[in-house]
């Protein structure tokens, strides 16, 4: 796996700590997981719009 530094802000900083202390799960997992979620939601969003439009090419 490769490095990547991101900056955020405090307050989400504390509620990714939060999120990590529940969960049990590092920073690093955390953020992992919520960017499989987003990407996937838009290759959905992706795939959803090219079947609308071939449906309105007919």
């Amino acid at each position: 796996m490769r490095t990547v530094t991101v900056r955020l802000p405090e307050e989400l900083i504390e509620c990714l700590d939060i999120c990590s202390f529940k969960n049990g799960k590092s920073r690093s997992e955390i953020i992992r997981d919520a960017l499989n979620h987003y990407m996937s939601r838009e290759r959905e969003d992706k795939k959803r719009k090219l079947r609308l439009r071939k449906v309105c090419l007919y």
